[in-house]
């Protein structure tokens, strides 16, 4: 449980690497580029938790590395999107807030119990909507209306996963 050096996190590692060129990419509005290194992020960010199951690889530090590059990596894109004017900075206010929020709550479940929170359910489907709105912004032109509705819902579902962790993980005794 305690190793450091793993398979899943050297995936999670070569994951923040990756950020740079997509960044570029972005930035640039290269769709090919997008999509195939979007593409390795997203199936990268997939494989290292399924290889840490399977291969009995979990560690401490396994479960801090994959949520901070995956913020890392969120927030740069949408930082380089909205400085583009492809997505409106409330909404990249949006999840930095929702992402410090949830991170505050379970730090404060984690001190106050001792135990390390699981993410749910609500979460992953948000992050996955987070991450379809992101694409469809950078073809709204083509497809106005499933972007907006794409963004409508993702913003009801941020504030119901972000409901959803305070309410399962605000203890307060152990």
């Amino acid at each position: 449980m305690n190793k450091v050096i793993t398979i899943p996190n050297i995936i999670s590692i070569s994951r923040l690497f990756l950020g740079l060129p997509l960044l570029y990419a972005i930035h640039i509005q290269s769709l090919p580029h997008i999509i195939i290194i979007g593409s390795i992020v997203i199936i990268s960010d997939y494989i290292d938790g399924f290889l840490s199951r399977l291969l009995n690889q979990r560690s401490a530090l396994g479960q801090l590395i994959d949520p901070v590059v995956d913020f890392i990596i969120i927030t740069s894109i949408l930082i380089v999107m909205s400085i583009n004017q492809i997505i409106p900075y409330w909404f990249l206010a949006l999840i930095i807030f929702r992402y410090l929020f949830i991170f505050y709550i379970l730090n404060r479940y984690k001190t106050l119990t001792k135990k390390t929170p699981k993410s749910i359910f609500s979460g992953k489907v948000c992050m996955c909507l987070v991450t379809s709105t992101t694409v469809l912004a950078l073809v709204q032109s083509q497809f106005p209306n499933l972007y907006t509705l794409s963004m409508l819902l993702t913003v009801q579902l941020m504030i119901l996963s972000a409901y959803d962790y305070f309410h399962t993980y605000n203890k307060t005794k152990n």
